[in-house]
């Protein structure tokens, strides 16, 4: 799956605590609104516009984690 690929290498960078935070933010919370993952979409717009904690990446990586395998589940 596209998606897949591409939000892990978004995540990668994001551990990273690259310079592109907020494009790398962006772009991923735009990817997940399409796929539906509202509550990712939703943390990635919040964390764009507030100051970037480790304990926060570690959330997002498990939500992208936790919507991935609900979607899985929902495709059999």
């Amino acid at each position: 799956m596209l998606y897949r690929e591409s939000s892990q290498v978004q995540l990668s960078a994001l551990s990273q605590k690259s310079e592109n935070r907020n494009t790398l933010l962006h772009a991923l919370k735009g990817s997940s609104a399409s796929m539906g993952f509202v509550a990712l979409s939703k943390l990635c717009k919040l964390l764009e516009t507030s100051e970037y904690q480790d304990d926060e990446y570690q959330g997002l990586q498990q939500l992208h984690k936790d919507s991935l395998a609900a979607f899985s589940q929902l495709l059999g």
